[in-house]
């Protein structure tokens, strides 16, 4: 009777340790899969962009808005993830993806052309919490809203007036966070047109447009630049300048002032440049030596 107990128990022991080790293999294969499938995801993500972006470009109207739609609820849930809000998704030549360089703010930003040749535009922001990992996820969404009635109030993101943002500057004054971002529009056959624009966060609150700026001597919450849409404006952040630097607009003639159709770079260069919270103009720079600018440094 003993020995018999004897091989029940060591009988016993076997199965657990058949057991155990099935279950080990099981785990491991379930830890393997997931790693492959983590692995994948990314590709799995671009895959699905890159065929929403070509329905974009090839559908109908219908089919390219609803594109647009899936692909804003595509990068929402990929980028509100932390563990791919710091990593770009590359080979997606449409997509804007900028980022301050504080690393807190991710705008995923693209147009979407009509067949009318209207274009939408879509940018998701993306903002990483400071005391704790989360993502907080803000849609913009374009109306059609009055440019001439936006340089003097903020905005919601709710009531966007639609940009393709293509360069975030930050600054930091006095404990506060500045995220300046720069844009351009292609408003009609025409004109296209460029805008400075302030994004500001207060809480869980997220705004565009503050009185930083200044136009036609009053307080501006924005600047807009209109142009010719067979001119090329250049406006960009100037690392060596450390500052905005833009080419100066004016019409081909003086009768035509106001006239935006006929405007165009006059070959001389105007600039921004970030003092104790605001954006001061300076006019007809030397963009090839900063020293002749009498700017501060």
């Amino acid at each position: 009777m003993e020995e018999l107990k004897i091989e029940n128990r060591s009988q016993g022991r076997g199965i657990r340790l058949i057991r155990f080790c099935t279950v080990i293999h099981f785990l491991f294969f379930i830890f393997i899969t997931t790693q492959v499938a983590t692995a994948q995801e990314p590709r799995a993500v671009r895959d699905s962009a890159s065929a929403l972006f070509l329905q974009m470009r090839t559908g109908d109207d219908s089919d390219r808005m609803m594109a647009a739609t899936r692909a804003e609820q595509l990068f929402a849930e990929w980028f509100v993830s932390p563990a791919h809000f710091a990593n770009d998704l590359d080979s997606l030549p449409f997509l804007g993806q900028l980022r301050s360089s504080d690393g807190r703010l991710l705008l995923v930003c693209w147009n979407l052309a009509l067949e009318e040749g209207v274009l939408r535009y879509h940018c998701i922001a993306f903002l990483r919490e400071k005391k704790r990992e989360a993502i907080r996820v803000t849609v913009f969404e374009h109306n059609d809203t009055d440019w001439q009635k936006i340089v003097r109030k903020t905005i919601a993101p709710a009531d966007w007036y639609g940009a393709l943002y293509y360069r975030i500057i930050t600054h930091r004054y006095k404990k506060k966070t500045y995220y300046t971002l720069l844009g351009w529009d292609g408003h009609n056959a025409v004109t296209n047109r460029k805008v400075v624009d302030e994004l500001t966060i207060d809480g869980n609150r997220m705004t565009l447009g503050a009185p930083m700026f200044s136009q036609d001597k009053r307080p501006a919450y924005r600047l807009v630049y209109e142009y010719a849409n067979d001119a090329s404006m250049s406006l960009n952040w100037d690392d060596r300048m450390k500052m905005i630097v833009m080419d100066h607009l004016a019409p081909e003639d003086g009768r035509l002032k106001g006239q935006y159709q006929f405007y165009g770079p006059d070959f001389s260069y105007d600039g921004l440049k970030f003092e104790k919270g605001k954006w001061v103009l300076f006019e007809d720079l030397d963009a090839r030596n900063k020293g002749e600018n009498n700017l501060k440094e």
